[in-house]
């Protein structure tokens, strides 16, 4: 029985086919998710001008080198600066003996060489005169052209993801357009007689396209543009033009579900047989999802995955989720990992079988215990990472390692534990290892 090639090496051989999306130039606020084609620099500084920290007084600090709480100091108070009141013209020079009140983000009259919080100082009844009780330095709560970045500075590195911070920061700078790989378009095909779009009164034998809605609501949530096409029946004309109407309406990767089992009716295998189509390869020592195929539909990428949603979503994890990276133009395609503890291991793991984990943080150290339901669905709503046994992790090395321990931090002689390399999909709190 063929059972497939190796995992590892049919992700080197996605890897090797696939190459990032063209390089845009977007508005920031289009970019969320994508990824830096070259590095970012800076336009100019940041901050802009000599500006105040907080709200408070500003102050030259010699004039109030003297203060004591016996012997206080007296500043009139002049206009108030607020941050944006100065325009195109600077606020004027501050006279010595003086002191201006500033808002966070005002401009420093110059003169001025420190602020001076409102917990710090008094004012008189009459509210026009500022009581100092003790001297400050130079540079105080101030903040100067190019403290936080400098113009010419790099800001961001060449194939990183973009993200709200990353927005933010260009809208400071002032960039109106970042150089990006372009959003890819996924096409996601249902294949199967049995399928009928959701709304559809179901008759005997039919069913609704789950799988293939959460592959498609997946892959959006790898931000990439993803439309769900109605499911195609199993007819070989029918599927040949439904795949060829995603290619030419511009997708960048195809993703069908059904079809690829050894039926009469399971008719992808023959589809990637004709001249216009390339088949890269054709099963994978996997289990669920080991009759996933990867190809190429005339130029663009191709994968097959099963029809049961429990199979496709294992492909789904374990070879798109890093193809649609590499889409991206993401510097590491591949999932992350970490060395964690299975508090709940078998005496021999099925090589291969993918078993779905809860990875959890325990008094500084990574714990994991298998999910299992009857539901897939279940299963992904409570794991956060997956592992395939006898599969070496990114590292090259064995991906379990002998041992015991409990979750108090320390081992604990006679509890049964595993150490394993698990790969993280949905777990932002951990910290992956490199």
């Amino acid at each position: 029985m063929n059972l497939g090639i190796p995992l590892h090496e049919a992700r080197r051989r996605v890897e090797a086919h696939l190459h990032a999306c063209p390089v845009v130039h977007e508005p920031p606020e289009r970019c969320d998710g994508l990824y830096t084609a070259e590095p970012v620099y800076a336009p100019t500084n940041l901050p802009h001008d000599t500006i105040a920290r907080r709200d408070g007084y500003a102050v030259r600090s010699a004039d109030i080198a003297v203060a004591t709480r016996d012997n206080p100091v007296h500043l009139p108070i002049g206009a108030t600066v607020t941050a944006g009141s100065a325009g195109s013209t600077p606020p004027p020079e501050l006279v010595r003996g003086q002191a201006v009140g500033v808002m966070t983000g005002a401009l420093i009259p110059g003169g001025a060489d420190t602020v001076l919080g409102a917990e710090e100082v008094e004012r008189s009844a009459d509210g026009n005169t500022l009581v100092i009780f003790e001297p400050a330095p130079a540079g105080r709560r101030i903040a100067q052209p190019g403290d936080e970045i400098a113009a010419g500075e790099c800001v961001v590195a060449a194939r990183r993801p973009v993200g709200p911070e990353t927005l933010a920061l260009m809208t400071a700078l002032g960039l109106t357009g970042l150089p990006v790989h372009r959003r890819p378009k996924v096409a996601v095909l249902p294949i199967g007689d049995e399928l009928v779009s959701p709304g559809t009164a179901l008759e005997s034998g039919q069913r609704y396209p789950d799988g293939a809605i959460l592959l498609a609501a997946a892959m959006r949530g790898l931000k990439l543009e993803t439309y769900l096409l109605s499911p195609a029946p199993d007819d070989l004309e029918t599927l040949r033009q439904r795949l060829r109407g995603a290619v030419d309406d511009g997708a960048d990767l195809l993703i069908t579900t059904g079809g690829t089992g050894g039926g009469s009716k399971d008719l992808v295998r023959e589809l990637l047989a004709r001249p216009e189509a390339e088949v890269v390869f054709s099963g994978v020592a996997v289990r669920p999802g080991g009759s996933t195929a990867f190809g190429f539909c005339g130029p663009v990428p191709w994968f097959a995955l099963p029809g049961t949603p429990a199979a496709a979503v294992t492909a789904f994890d374990l070879l798109v989720r890093p193809a649609a990276r590499a889409l991206l133009g993401a510097g590491d395609t591949r999932n992350p990992e970490a060395t964690v503890t299975l508090l709940n291991p078998e005496q021999e793991p099925s090589p291969g079988r993918l078993q779905r984990l809860r990875v959890e943080v325990r008094a500084g150290r990574l714990y994991a215990r298998r999910v299992r339901y009857r539901n897939i669905y279940r299963e992904l709503a409570e794991s956060n990472a997956l592992w395939v046994p006898g599969a070496a992790g990114k590292t090259g090395g064995p991906d379990s390692l002998s041992g015991t321990g409990g979750p108090g931090g320390a081992d604990s002689p006679g509890e049964p534990a595993q150490r394993i390399r698990a790969e993280l999909i949905d777990a932002p709190e951990i910290n992956a290892e490199s």
